[in-house]
C-alpha cells in the first residue's frame, strides 16, 4: 500500500520489557505481573504480523523505562530488538519507537507524535493498536475518540481466560473504565494517573520526559493542560481534538 494516500499506523502497546535470553533460545520478560509473562512474550513477538495482515504501513513499539531490572531499556526498544530480521529489513525506517509513554492514553498520542516526526506532512489516515488483553478495548476506544482518531482499530491478542488471574484482570479493567467514564477523563489526565506514571518511571528525568514533545506540539499540550484543569469542559475537549488533528494527524504547511 502506498503511503501517498496516508500512513496506516499500528501501535504495539507493551506490558514490560522483553529481551533475548543471554544463552540463546527464547526470551525473558520483566513485567508488573510476572505470572502472565508467557502471554506477554507471545504478544510481543507476534504483534508485528498484524502489519501485513491488516495493511499497516508503519509499526510503533511503545513503552517507556518501567522495569527496575533494566532501567536503561525502554519497553519500546526492547520490542524492536526482538523483531525478526526479515521484518526489520522490509520495514526499515517505518519501524519507530516511542520510549516516553507510561500508560494506555500516552501509548496512543505519544506514539503518533513519533510517527509525525518521521512523516513530514504525510497524513495519518488510520490507526490501530495491538494490545495484549482484548478486555482493554473500551479504554482504548475512549482514548481514540477523545483524540478524534478515525478510523481506529483495536487488536486484542489474548482472552481473559489466558491470564493467570482472570477475575483480577476483569475487575481491574472494569474499575478503570468505570472511573474514566464517570470522571470524563478519557486521556488519564487526573492526579491519580499522573502519580501512577511517575511511579512506573525508572529514570531520573521524569520532569523532562515530555519536554521535547511539548516544544514540538505546543497547541496540543496547551489544550491538554487546560483540559486537565477543567476536565468537564466540552469546549476544552474540542480544542484537544482539533489541536491533535492539526499538529499530529493531518498537519498543514
Amino acid at each position: 500500500m502506498s503511503i501517498s494516500l496516508g500512513a496506516r499506523v499500528l501501535i504495539h502497546c507493551s506490558q514490560g520489557c522483553i529481551e533475548p535470553k543471554p544463552e540463546g533460545g527464547g526470551f525473558e520478560f520483566s513485567s508488573e505481573f510476572p505470572a502472565d509473562n508467557a502471554v506477554y512474550i507471545r504478544h510481543a513477538t507476534k504483534s508485528f504480523r498484524l502489519v501485513r495482515e491488516s495493511g499497516y504501513t508503519h509499526f510503533v513499539a511503545a513503552g517507556s523505562h518501567t522495569q527496575a531490572k533494566s532501567p536503561d531499556l525502554s519497553e519500546g526498544e526492547s520490542v524492536v530488538q526482538c523483531l525478526p530480521r526479515s521484518f526489520l529489513a522490509h520495514m526499515r525506517r517505518r519501524i519507530l519507537i516511542d520510549w516516553r509513554s507510561l500508560d494506555s492514553a500516552e501509548n496512543v498520542y505519544l506514539s503518533l507524535m513519533a510517527v509525525r516526526k518521521a512523516l513530514g506532512l504525510v497524513p495519518i489516515s488510520a490507526v490501530g493498536v495491538s494490545v495484549c488483553w482484548a478486555i482493554k478495548q473500551r479504554r482504548f476506544e475512549l482514548t481514540a475518540a477523545a483524540l478524534g482518531i478515525k478510523p481506529f482499530q483495536f487488536h486484542g491478542f489474548a482472552r481473559n481466560a489466558d491470564a493467570a488471574n482472570p477475575e483480577a484482570l476483569l475487575k481491574g479493567e472494569e474499575r478503570q473504565v468505570t472511573e474514566m467514564v464517570e470522571s470524563g477523563d478519557h486521556l488519564l489526565l487526573g492526579k491519580k494517573w499522573e502519580e501512577k506514571r511517575r511511579s512506573r518511571y525508572h529514570l531520573s528525568a521524569y520532569e523532562r520526559r515530555l519536554a521535547a514533545r511539548r516544544r514540538e506540539f505546543p497547541r496540543f499540550f496547551a489544550a491538554l493542560d487546560a483540559l486537565r484543569e477543567n476536565p468537564g469542559d466540552h469546549a476544552g475537549a474540542t480544542r484537544v481534538r482539533k489541536a491533535f488533528r492539526d499538529e499530529v494527524l493531518q498537519p498543514r504547511r
